[in-house]
């Protein structure tokens, strides 16, 4: 599977998600932040994935309608973590990694 990992900087919860579906999981993911991510990439990483999972509720405003319905929610809560991807999100993406790839 395709999965688009969607936090607002890219680089913590998004990264740490990503991790585990590709080197855990065996899936393709990408982690991105909607921060910095134009219309046009939304689009083609919208068409690439074959899901969207965005890391916390308010997050999926930021996904084009067209890919609503890709869209599953893994609410590890906001940035508290630092640059380092720390022992309590990986924890938090381990045991809610399943049930957005279902």
């Amino acid at each position: 599977m395709k999965i688009l990992c969607v936090c607002e900087g890219g680089n913590v919860r998004s990264r740490a998600l990503a991790y585990v579906l590709h080197d855990l999981k065996g899936h393709e993911a990408i982690p991105v932040g909607t921060r910095w991510m134009q219309r046009e990439t939304w689009n083609l990483l919208g068409q690439w994935a074959d899901r969207i999972v965005v890391m916390q509720p308010h997050l999926q405003a930021f996904v084009p309608t067209a890919f609503q319905f890709k869209v599953r929610v893994l609410d590890v809560g906001p940035d508290t973590y630092g640059l380092n991807i720390s022992p309590s999100l990986m924890g938090q993406v381990h045991a809610g990694v399943d049930g957005v790839l279902s």
